[in-house]
């Protein structure tokens, strides 16, 4: 059988869990974002908290990883950690004043997450810990 993804294919197959996320647009969004992390929509009563945290406890796939390196929105990434059992959800989120949404080029918050991944796993390779937890 010759898939497009064997390597996820065999994470899938031997050794990780799956399923499907179903979401509403935008997915680009916070509420997006929880949709595909945590399996839910996001509740409606963290509009009265103005979006700062979600109101309501839950449970994602970070929580339930080993471990998990994120990059992004500081409007998205934090509740994850927050929501996390013990220390193992680490986030780097760039500076929220670099979210201009009237730009006419909104690559560049795109390309400081790529940037980031790239040294994070370039620094893994003389980093035997970090190595090891990849």
């Amino acid at each position: 059988s010759n898939y497009t993804t064997p390597y996820l294919r065999e994470i899938i197959e031997k050794y990780g869990a799956w399923g499907i996320s179903h979401t509403r647009v935008p997915t680009e969004s916070r509420p997006g974002h929880v949709a595909l992390i945590a399996g839910f929509y996001e509740d409606v009563s963290a509009v009265a908290k103005g979006w700062k945290e979600n109101p309501v406890e839950f449970d994602s796939v970070f929580n339930q990883s080993r471990h998990t390196w994120s990059w992004g929105s500081p409007d998205i990434l934090p509740m994850f950690a927050k929501g996390a059992s013990g220390d193992h959800v680490t986030v780097s989120c760039y500076p929220s004043n670099l979210e201009d949404f009237a730009s006419s080029d909104m690559t560049y918050l795109d390309t400081w997450v790529f940037e980031q991944v790239k040294e994070f796993f370039a620094s893994a390779s003389l980093n035997p810990t970090l190595d090891k937890a990849l």
